[in-house]
């Protein structure tokens, strides 16, 4: 999550506070605890019912706008590009490239028809989920043992990445074999 999203959803969570907080100080009588902050004018038509729905309900958003606050403020952010400086240059990698080549690694291995890889990039570790049917001569757990080690080395050594690798194979079905028809000669 980039920082001005962060700073944009932090000052809407501070709004939605301030407005929580002031229901907090309007009903604060209405179980009996005394904070001894000054009393406002109730309505009349607002009865100790509603009093009290708007003090649970304030206090329960208020507790989970504090939440959301803090998920935001350490949700990790994701990078749609690699950028890898050496003293010869400088070479961003972007996304689509990262899931191109781990899908050539799948179709040259025949492990997969059509799969679909999904990458998400932080700054020291990568996730990549593919999905896809799966060939059914293949044993699927040695076989995705042995493509995780060939994406992480491939990665290390054609990109030149040193990022932790995290793979996660989903096989959504099983692809039926292409049998060719054997014709008949009568």
């Amino acid at each position: 999550m980039s920082i001005s999203k962060k700073v944009i959803l932090i000052l809407l969570n501070i709004i939605f506070l301030t407005v929580f907080i002031f229901v907090l100080y309007a009903n604060e009588t209405s179980f009996g605890f005394n904070w001894r902050l000054k009393q406002m004018n109730n309505s009349k038509w607002m009865s100790s019912f509603i009093s009290q729905y708007f003090f649970v309900a304030s206090t329960l958003l208020a507790i989970i706008t504090i939440l959301a606050i803090l998920v935001i403020i350490f949700y990790p952010r994701t990078y749609t590009a690699i950028l890898l400086k050496d003293e010869k240059g400088r070479l961003n990698i972007n996304q689509s490239s990262i899931e191109g080549f781990v899908k050539e690694i799948i179709l040259n291995d025949g492990y997969m028809k059509n799969p679909k890889i999904f990458v998400k990039v932080y700054k020291n570790k990568m996730r990549i989920q593919v999905k896809g049917e799966i060939i059914p001569r293949v044993q699927v757990v040695e076989k995705t043992e042995v493509l995780n080690q060939e994406v992480k080395d491939g990665l290390r050594e054609f990109f030149g990445l040193n990022h932790k690798v995290n793979l996660q194979v989903d096989v959504t079905a099983l692809s039926e074999r292409d049998r060719q028809k054997s014709l008949r000669v009568i």
